[in-house]
């Protein structure tokens, strides 16, 4: 029985894992967003748009950033989160989380690690 658990658990990790491309409405001109600061259960929040240094940065960091996102179920604390109609991106200090919904309406989440952390945004 213990067999049929490792493999059924290492199928499920190989189809969770590998080289994912960013989903093209990241890669392309992203609407406005709100940008969400967690610090001590304390959140804040800021609406940005093509004129704001945030919404520039984390632009820059996704076309910069096209490959080598990974399937992840995992859960993630927010941290500095961007939230858009239809995706949120959590930059954290070891790397990214992006949850979209792709055109079949089904919500998905890639993660990327990375070393600049916060996606190049301050905390």
């Amino acid at each position: 029985m213990d067999a049929k658990m490792l493999m059924v658990a290492a199928v499920m990790s190989v189809g969770l894992s590998g080289n994912v491309e960013l989903p093209k409405d990241l890669r392309e001109a992203l609407p406005s967003m709100v940008v969400y600061r967690y610090e001590k259960m304390v959140e804040s929040r800021k609406n940005v748009g093509p004129s704001d240094p945030e919404y520039k940065v984390i632009s820059c960091f996704l076309q910069d950033n096209k490959e080598g996102w990974e399937h992840d179920a995992r859960s993630y604390a927010p941290n500095i989160v961007f939230k858009g109609p239809n995706y949120s991106i959590n930059c954290m200090s070891d790397g990214v989380v992006i949850n979209y919904q792709n055109t079949k309406g089904e919500w998905k989440q890639i993660s990327k690690s990375c070393k600049t952390p916060f996606c190049g945004v301050k905390p």
